[in-house]
């Protein structure tokens, strides 16, 4: 009944959303890290301070959206029983996944070493080193490849 062709198609689908939801939660997880390291730190009154909490709330929402938008599609395909190999390589986004510790963040805190990135931050995506090119504020995160 074309039924396999079918589920194979909405895999594929379900993939892509699932790639475009956590590139989005890593870039919006991102944008609160450096407002929060760059306009709390630096805000110098109350309105400047409440103008820069907003911006980090905003950016909070727009994570967990993408973490939502991640879910259901995850979910999906789980339900469709397509791709067992690729959905062992996706896990759940616990909130501690969606945190981004101190030490990772700021370049020279002491016990750097000891904090390891969430599992999104780690999938094998050449996506990320595309997206120096297109964001100005991943100018700074350039990698020369060596």
């Amino acid at each position: 009944m074309g039924l396999v062709a079918l589920a194979g198609q909405e895999a594929a689908l379900r993939r892509g959303q699932i790639n475009e939801a956590l590139e989005g939660l890593r870039m919006a997880l991102g944008e609160k890290s450096l407002l929060y390291r760059t306009d709390i730190r630096n805000s110098k009154s109350q309105r400047t301070s409440l103008r820069a909490w907003q911006n980090v709330n905003k950016q909070d929402l727009v994570a967990r959206r993408h973490k939502r938008a991640y879910d259901r599609a995850r979910k999906a395909l789980i339900r469709l029983d397509v791709d067992r190999e690729y959905l062992s390589t996706l896990h759940d986004i616990t909130p501690e996944d969606m945190k981004m510790a101190g030490d990772v963040t700021e370049e020279n805190q002491i016990g750097q070493r000891s904090s390891i990135l969430a599992w999104f931050w780690r999938l094998g995506s050449d996506a990320a080193m595309d997206e120096v090119g297109v964001n100005p504020r991943m100018k700074e995160c350039e990698w020369n490849g060596g």
